[in-house]
Parts: C-alpha cells; sequence; structure tokens
C-alpha cells in the first residue's frame, strides 16, 4: 500500500500531536524520527511552530515541548465539550455500580484519547489514567470497540501503518477476527495489554441518534478471581451501556 503524504499543515499538526505527560519534550530528531520526515522539514516546521508561539525552546536539553497558550487553548476546548460534561455524572454513577476506575474515550487518527474519568478505590490508577491520555487504538478494550466500527479495509490499512501488540497478535488475520468478535459481542476485553496487571472492559457508547461517539471502559486490577467473572461482569456492563444516550 502506497504510504501515505502529509501536506506541512498536517505534519505541523502531527508534531503537536507527539507531546503527552509521558513524553512533555522532543528534539527536533526524535520529531523527525517519530514522523518519518526529513530533519530539514522537522527544523522548518518546528521553527514555525516556534515563531507562532505553539510551541518553546529548552536551549539548556535542545528539546522543545508545548507552551502554556496551547496548553490553556487545550483546557479551554476541554472545559466546553459537550461529551465531556454530559458524561461526569454516568462515569461516577458506573464506577459506584461496577466497582471499577471507568473513563470515556474517543477516536482521533490511531489512538484513543481519554477525555474524562472516575476513579474508583484503585490509588495506583492515577498513575495510569488520566484525562487526555492517548494510547493507540490497538492497545486498549475502548480502542478495540472504536475499531471495530470501521471497515475492514480502513482495519487493515491501520494495522498496515502501526505495530500490533506482538503478545496478543501475531498478524492481521488473528487482527481482524478479534474485532469482529468484539463487533459482534458488543464488548470488548483486554488483559495486561496496556496497563500491566490490570484488566479492562469496553462498551460502545451512543448518543441520542443511536450512533456510537466513543467508548466506555471499565478498569480493575487483574487477579484469578476476577478472570473468572469478566465475562459475565463484560456481557451485564454491555447492557446496561446499551441504554445510555448521551448529547455529544
Amino acid at each position: 500500500m502506497k504510504k501515505k503524504t502529509y501536506s506541512s499543515l498536517e505534519n505541523a499538526l502531527r508534531i503537536l500531536d507527539l507531546f503527552t505527560m509521558e513524553k512533555s519534550e522532543y528534539s527536533i530528531r526524535e520529531i523527525s524520527d517519530q514522523l518519518g520526515i526529513a530533519y530539514s522539514t522537522a527544523h522548518r516546521l518546528v521553527k514555525n511552530l516556534e515563531e507562532e508561539g505553539f510551541i518553546v525552546k529548552d536551549s539548556i536539553l535542545n528539546s522543545y515541548r508545548l507552551s502554556v497558550s496551547i496548553l490553556s487553548l487545550s483546557s479551554v476546548v476541554t472545559a466546553h465539550t459537550k461529551l465531556i460534561s454530559n458524561s461526569t455524572y454516568l462515569l461516577k454513577k458506573l464506577s459506584s455500580q461496577f466497582k471499577a476506575t471507568v473513563q470515556i474515550g474517543v477516536m482521533h487518527r490511531e489512538h484513543v484519547y481519554y477525555i474524562n474519568k472516575t476513579d474508583y478505590e484503585h490509588l495506583i490508577m492515577g498513575y495510569v489514567t488520566y484525562i487526555e491520555r492517548k494510547v493507540p487504538l490497538h492497545y486498549t478494550s475502548a480502542g478495540k470497540i472504536l475499531l471495530s466500527q470501521l471497515s475492514e479495509e480502513e482495519i487493515i490499512h491501520y494495522s498496515e501503518q502501526y505495530l500490533l501488540t506482538a503478545t496478543a497478535f501475531s498478524n492481521i488475520e488473528d487482527f481482524l477476527d478479534e474485532l469482529k468478535h468484539v463487533k459482534t459481542n458488543g464488548y470488548a476485553i483486554s488483559a495486561d495489554e496496556h496497563y500491566q496487571d490490570f484488566i479492562t472492559v469496553a462498551a460502545p457508547l451512543k448518543n441520542t441518534s443511536g450512533h456510537i461517539i466513543a467508548a466506555i471502559e471499565l478498569i480493575y486490577p487483574n487477579d484469578a478471581k476476577l478472570l473468572r467473572t469478566i465475562e459475565q461482569r463484560a456481557k451485564e456492563f454491555k447492557k446496561v451501556c446499551e441504554k445510555i444516550r448521551l448529547n455529544s
């Protein structure tokens, strides 16, 4: 399949998309390698973003990070997102009902972005989950729910562009089979794939028109007792989520 080409604007947005809480700073060489673009192109785009005030340079480390102005813009956007405000009470209710940390994720390009969450009693979850965290789609149960809604052609394209977890999928056929099961069952389960020592269960979230707009994910510490009941718990969670409709 022909490698996709990006415009200068798209590459600039891809640069901004690289920065996360796990890795908040990048050198130009790292940006070049991560995006698969020439060093000279990365250098030019970074300088343009710096001039526009979107990123700032650490002269000592010779690396770049997002500026305060763009982080403030992100907070404004987050604060005015209908889905986030409308899901807060729901997540608290589900967390209490299923005794789990609950988060809601949406798909953006090749990632699932977690835009809202409610922690239960697992204090360690504050380390692995937080609002605006992004994770490759194939790593989590929420991501599998979102991927399962795509066409087979789109899924194959995703599979060819991004690495699959070696422990879970050895080839694209296995991945497609997994997503077919997810779509048929209406829920997804992932154990130790992204969150080590945790198991996640996800189901689709629909808007008032019946369209899937996000995925809701339960997160539990992984143990043998839970594994024996996780399928039944996933089915119960699916039934509850099927009745939910949120404005987005």
